[in-house]
């Protein structure tokens, strides 16, 4: 399916495209940019070196979706259901994950500078060498969440907000 065929049946008012293999569209375009995709079901889909900055996926449902290395830049996730989905090597800076569900996402090396984690559920998350610089984890779960060992890298969190936040190990973190 290309960009544009799936745009057209957007349009049309059709939601479910799951299990996408290949959408025929890479990173040189930004057709998919600003695009309004809520409560569009891509479950299981393949989203590989994607452009999708500033795109609205409020309410979707992205089970198992693989976003590798894809540019997702201040993209609005709102409420999202992304649980076994891959966001490895992914750029997600300013995006908006308020009260999502990313259990056991896959954010291996991925950036989310400034990105908002408010109430985000990430039980289980693969977090190593992730960077979120800045990040609002306030009220975020964050347990049993794997943030990185030497082999692999940590995830940055030095600057990252926390409030109200369950940690990995299940304690409360509230910074002052």
């Amino acid at each position: 399916m290309t960009a544009e065929e799936l745009l057209e049946r957007y349009a049309a008012g059709e939601r479910d495209f799951r299990n996408i293999q290949d959408i025929g569209f890479r990173s040189s375009s930004s057709l998919l940019s600003q695009i309004n995709l809520n409560g569009i079901d891509l479950s299981g889909s393949l989203l590989e070196e994607l452009f999708m900055e500033r795109t609205n996926f409020t309410k979707a449902i992205l089970r198992e979706a693989n976003f590798f290395e894809s540019m997702l830049n201040e993209a609005i996730f709102r409420e999202v259901d992304l649980t076994n989905a891959s966001f490895a090597f992914a750029t997600l800076d300013g995006a908006d994950l308020t009260n999502a569900k990313l259990i056991e996402v896959n954010l291996n090396c991925a950036s989310m500078i400034s990105a908002n984690l408010i109430g985000a559920d990430l039980t289980r998350a693969y977090l190593a060498g992730a960077y979120l610089d800045r990040a609002n984890l306030t009220d975020a779960n964050l347990f049993e969440a794997f943030i990185g060992d030497e082999e692999e890298g940590f995830a940055y969190l030095e600057t990252a907000i926390f409030c109200n936040t369950i940690m990995p190990d299940g304690t409360i973190r509230t910074d002052t």
